[in-house]
């Protein structure tokens, strides 16, 4: 049910944190936390931790654009959208979508792709070395040689662009709606403080 009005204070609050979250979320796992694990672990581990991970992280983005979205949606009536309100309730709508393909469909598939890529490259004994560098040529060599594991190879990679590219997505949109957010966020604690300052100056002049 949409409220007209400015939103409180805690409410403004709660959305920047709800939209830094979902952000930082997205920014650790798609550029920090693979690149660094898979320097330390094998790469069987690897695919291991990222399949346990990635379903939580997904759902994790999943709520989040929908609360950003149901919060934003409550204090804009459809009816009173500014064109800007209006692109911005666009921005949270579509970054709800793309984490709803990558929760429901992407990551499942990719997941399911990779254990079937594993059971292969265990049969050739690979698998266990750690880093990307290591037994390339072998992996080379084994998808020219079995076609099959060259085909869920090439759906693996192509699933996994497609998930970094939806991340990368509702980064851009996210960054420029939490811009929008915090100023209008910090303008109104800003203005608190002053109202908490004035009031503290009231009451040292009532002591004299």
């Amino acid at each position: 049910m949409a409220t007209e009005g400015e939103p409180a204070a805690l409410v403004k609050v709660l959305h920047l944190m709800i939209l830094s979250s979902s952000w930082g979320m997205q920014l650790w796992m798609t550029f920090i936390a693979g690149f660094v694990l898979i320097r330390g672990v094998s790469r069987h581990t690897f695919g291991l931790v990222q399949s346990k991970l990635f379903p939580f992280y997904f759902y994790s983005v999943l709520g989040c654009a929908f609360l950003n979205l149901s919060i934003y949606a409550t204090y804009h009536p459809r009816e009173l959208l500014s064109p800007s309100e209006s692109l911005q309730i666009l921005l949270f709508f579509l970054c709800l979508v793309l984490a709803a393909v990558n929760a429901q469909w992407l990551s499942q598939s990719t997941n399911k792709t990779m254990l079937k890529m594993q059971e292969i490259e265990r049969e050739h004994g690979l698998g266990d070395e750690v880093g990307r560098k290591e037994k390339r040529e072998a992996y080379k060599a084994l998808q020219e040689k079995d076609p099959k594991y060259k085909a869920l190879r090439h759906k693996f990679f192509r699933d996994t662009m497609e998930r970094m590219e939806n991340g990368r997505i509702r980064i851009s949109f996210q960054t420029e709606e939490e811009a929008e957010f915090r100023k209008g966020s910090l303008r109104h604690l800003w203005h608190l403080k002053e109202e908490e300052c004035s009031m503290e100056g009231l009451f040292m002049d009532l002591e004299f």
